[in-house]
């Protein structure tokens, strides 16, 4: 055998001796502990380890656990409180603590509802809104009706709400007759634009009613003053709360303009198309462009070209001379007196068309410079009192006496400035 086979069989030898002897302590050791747990378990009651005391940071008080049993609370049902009978649904709604601007508001809502049905019904018996004409005396006669009738009903429904409630109750917000007034005009309106606008002006109400309380014992002079005040403020109100598009909607049909010329066109009988075209068209004629640079002056005159060639085409020529016409007092004048007489239209026309060939020769004598001052006024007395012949064969007897009690002075002469005399 080798020196080197012997040195490995040398080492594997020790190594196992050494395995074993650690195994023999390692047993020795486990069989002595089992000894020990055994006695002590057998010296010490179990009653002492329940006694030994706990340190007090892991001491743990648990607390009282009591069962609580919830129920469900009561419902508030409106059921409760609503009646048939108002005065006990008010009665109902203070019981529970309703607050009073609250009970207020519930009970206008309600008899606002209740007498909607029958505001519906007389507005739906009125004749259509035909903007564009003037009133006739049957329409007149018919609005006149109408007006009446939602007067009386707005005093009923005006005296239910002071029974229930006390005081003037439809001063509140959204119950006045002024904002009854101003949804009938706000007809051309969606539903919801009506309540929109109208919630607008409910507001403005309720302030300037709050601010006209604090103002009572006015004099006459201030009373007027601030009724003028509200009505500015109630047109800027107006515009602010409608887009540019219904306003002028809004104009073309309740403003001052637009009732002017459904005056002046009365006789005319314009389509509601004629009648759009001219409230644009006078609406630019009549405004004032002095006081704007020349660039705005040229283009003003440039636009009421434009709606004047627009107006002449949806007229026609003849109608256009008829709407022309119908711009002159005199002409209205004359056409109210041949009425009256069952004259036709083409006799006042006739007699129209006497008074401008005169006009026309009195102005050239008024402004010659070969006649003297004298010489002048005689020419021109002259020329009223052929004027004056003229206008009465044309007429005749009857016609022309009516036509002499709306306008004395047959011949309107203009004086140096281009003055006429208004319309009596």
């Amino acid at each position: 055998m080798s020196a080197e086979s012997w040195n490995r069989m040398k080492s594997s030898s020790v190594l196992t001796a050494s395995l074993l002897l650690n195994l023999g302590l390692v047993l020795a050791a486990a069989y002595l502990l089992k000894d020990r747990f055994r006695a002590l378990s057998e010296e010490t009651p179990a009653s002492a380890v329940a006694e030994e005391p706990v340190p007090a940071a892991a001491h743990v008080v648990r607390p009282k656990v009591t069962t609580v049993t919830l129920t469900e609370p009561a419902r508030f049902d409106w059921r409760q409180v609503e009646s048939a009978d108002y005065k006990a649904y008010i009665a109902n709604l203070k019981s529970v603590d309703c607050p009073e601007r609250t009970i207020r508001d519930i009970i206008l809502a309600d008899v606002n509802k209740l007498f909607a049905p029958r505001f519906e019904a007389i507005l739906a018996a009125s004749p259509p809104d035909k903007f564009w004409e003037a009133p006739s005396r049957v329409s007149r006669a018919a609005e006149r009706e109408i007006a009446r009738q939602v007067g009386a009903l707005q005093k009923e429904k005006a005296a239910l709400a002071q029974e229930l409630l006390g005081g003037n109750p439809l001063r509140d917000r959204g119950n006045s007759p002024s904002l009854d007034g101003l949804r009938s005009q706000l007809s051309f309106l969606s539903e919801e634009r009506q309540a929109e606008v109208i919630e607008v002006f409910a507001e403005l109400q309720e302030a300037q009613g709050e601010f006209a309380e604090a103002l009572e014992g006015l004099d006459e002079d201030e009373d007027r003053e601030w009724n003028e005040d509200s009505s500015e403020t109630r047109q800027e109100t107006l515009a602010a709360a409608l887009t540019s598009e219904e306003l002028a909607e809004y104009n073309l049909r309740h403003s001052e303009a637009a009732g002017d010329l459904r005056r002046e066109l009365d006789g005319f009988n314009p389509t509601e198309a004629e009648f759009r075209e001219a409230f644009q068209y006078s609406q630019l004629a009549g405004s004032d462009p002095e006081g704007k640079d020349r660039e705005a002056q040229e283009q003003f005159k440039k636009d009421l070209a434009e709606a004047k060639s627009k107006l002449r085409e949806t007229l026609g020529a003849e109608r256009y001379a008829e709407f022309e016409r119908q711009q002159e007092p005199a002409y209205r004048r004359l056409v109210k007196a041949t009425e009256e007489q069952g004259l036709p239209r083409e006799t006042a026309v006739k007699a129209h068309d006497i008074l401008k060939t005169s006009e026309e020769a009195a102005r050239k004598i008024r402004l010659s410079q070969n006649i003297g001052g004298e010489q002048k006024q005689n020419a021109l007395n002259a020329i009223a009192a052929e004027t004056e012949q003229a206008i009465a064969e044309s007429l005749g007897p009857s016609a022309f006496k009516a036509y002499k009690t709306r306008d004395s002075l047959i011949l309107r002469l203009p004086d140096e400035f281009g003055f006429e005399e208004d319309e009596k």
